[in-house]
């Protein structure tokens, strides 16, 4: 008589019933993943940023770094010293009703003390955001409020191949891939707000389209920063 086979794998784990996707996270969950994409994040030296937000006329997209809709805002912090590798910006997309012209976005990243969420990006334009030299800037979200943020890249990009000579309606648009190395030390400081190890950072990526002056540039997908923590 056979003796029964014992189990080949007695040590093997379990499986475990997924969850339910209709769950609701809770705050420990939210601390978890908000670690969780720090860890990864140093390890691997990049963060993908998630946006579906298209921007309407007069309107600036700003991508917050590690900001997520499930408001993950603790892994936002970075550190006082940033070390900016490059910056992607992948399925690069903008609406424009301007003909025969030469299309350039300009790209700025820049640090800031508090958060720019959809809620306060609603009253930043174009315009007002880019009023003051670069190099030192206010947003004019709340005049009473201190949102001053740091300019650290400015850079107006040449979409190639360039649309010149291209009438693009407003019903149309675009997909370009860019990727801009940057390779430089980042610190901030100044005589109202400390930008320092008791602060959360938060970088963001602000594009809109140069030859329009105020049309702003979706980045209806993703982009990646990546960094080094010094």
């Amino acid at each position: 008589m056979k003796r029964k086979q014992s189990n080949p794998r007695p040590y093997a784990r379990k499986r475990v019933k997924a969850a339910n996707a209709t769950s609701a996270f809770t705050v420990s969950d939210v601390s978890r993943i908000a670690r969780r994409v720090v860890r990864n994040a140093a390890e691997t030296k990049q963060l993908v940023i998630y946006t579906s937000v298209a921007p309407v006329d007069n309107s600036v997209t700003v991508i917050n770094l590690c900001s997520t809709t499930q408001g993950v805002t603790e892994a936002q912090v970075i550190g006082e010293k940033i070390y900016i590798e490059k910056v992607k910006l992948r399925h690069f997309m903008f609406n424009n009703n301007n003909t025969n012209a030469s299309k350039q976005v300009r790209l700025v990243v820049f640090m800031a003390k508090e958060e720019i969420t959809a809620t306060t990006q609603a009253s930043v334009t174009a315009q007002n955001l880019f009023k003051t030299a670069v190099g030192g800037l206010v947003l004019p979200i709340n005049p009473t409020d201190d949102h001053k943020i740091k300019v650290l890249y400015d850079v107006v990009l040449k979409l190639q191949p360039t649309l010149s000579n291209f009438t693009v309606t407003n019903l149309e648009t675009r997909e370009y891939n860019y990727e801009v190395k940057i390779g430089r030390n980042f610190t901030y400081k100044d005589g109202n707000c400390s930008y320092g190890e008791k602060q959360t950072l938060y970088l963001a990526v602000v594009g809109y389209e140069q030859a329009g002056a105020t049309q702003p540039v979706g980045i209806q997908t993703f982009s990646t920063m990546y960094y080094r923590d010094m």
